[in-house]
């Protein structure tokens, strides 16, 4: 397999610390939340907040190109990243909704557009068969 991109990030102090990327762009402080002791009184984001930013971007990103290659006009596009921290007997999971809405496309053309999307998507990729992942299209505006 060819690498044609990698990204570095150093993470210090785990979930009440900081991260940045080597070329200083991304710089966030990380705080606690809820539901994993004590909550963080400062503003900081978290890994599920990142991982949904990358998810939706990543995911966003795959719907274009998708459309593209059936010539599907798509003018706009969004893609809502909704990633939960879940714990069971076996410890923590991720779980992930994605909420899509393709404006002007025809629901039909555009459920088999985010379907497809899922199977080339990266991020859908490297979590297939460990994360459930629920997509929704969402109508309208």
């Amino acid at each position: 397999m060819k690498t044609i991109y990698t990204a570095q990030v150093t993470a210090t102090g785990g979930r009440h610390g900081r991260i940045t990327s080597s070329d200083n762009i991304l710089q966030h402080d990380l705080a606690l939340v809820d539901g994993l002791g004590k909550p963080d009184h400062k503003v900081g984001t978290n890994p599920e907040q990142l991982f949904a930013a990358a998810y939706a971007a990543c995911f966003e990103t795959s719907l274009r190109a998708v459309a593209d290659h059936l010539n599907i006009r798509v003018t706009e596009s969004f893609v809502e990243a909704f990633v939960s921290l879940q714990k069971d007997n076996d410890g923590f999971h991720l779980g992930v909704s994605l909420h899509v809405r393709l404006p002007g496309v025809d629901h039909a053309i555009a459920q088999a557009v985010m379907k497809k999307a899922h199977e080339v998507c990266p991020y859908s990729r490297a979590i297939r068969n460990n994360v459930v992942v629920e997509m929704k299209l969402i109508q309208g505006e």
